[in-house]
């Protein structure tokens, strides 16, 4: 991924001009009645720079030889990668200190039973409660 490299190109961003018309998608000609959606440099910018963010997000250097073409890809993997996941079991009392980058956790949470009125031997019969 790299920007654009080219005689005409620009060495700055141009602001996209003022928009207006529809929101929508491009389309195609229909001869007679409507032309094709034109292509506009600013869309073209627009995409370019998303991608760029996604490299520079991941602290991906942008390939400045036209060969590599997964830069994107190892971009999502290496931001995915970055947020932390996993299990974590804890057996006794303690505090949880959520890690930078979580926004939801899963909790399941297990206690034991415990012993019965009526477990003794000098109390016959009874039944215990369950486990929490």
């Amino acid at each position: 991924m790299q920007r654009i490299t080219d005689p005409t190109a620009v060495a700055t961003l141009p602001p996209p001009p003022a928009l207006t018309g529809t929101t929508g998608y491009f389309g195609p000609a229909v001869p007679g009645i409507s032309s094709a959606t034109r292509f506009r440099y600013w869309v073209a910018n627009m995409w370019q720079e998303e991608m760029m963010s996604l490299l520079a997000a991941a602290g991906i250097a942008a390939d400045t030889t036209g060969t590599v073409f997964n830069q994107v890809l190892l971009s999502i993997q290496a931001l995915v990668g970055a947020v932390p996941h996993g299990v974590q079991t804890i057996t006794s009392s303690a505090n949880f200190v959520v890690p930078p980058g979580v926004t939801s956790i899963e909790v399941e949470v297990w206690g034991g039973g415990s012993g019965s009125w009526a477990s003794t031997t000098t109390v016959p019969g009874g039944g215990g409660p369950g486990g929490g």
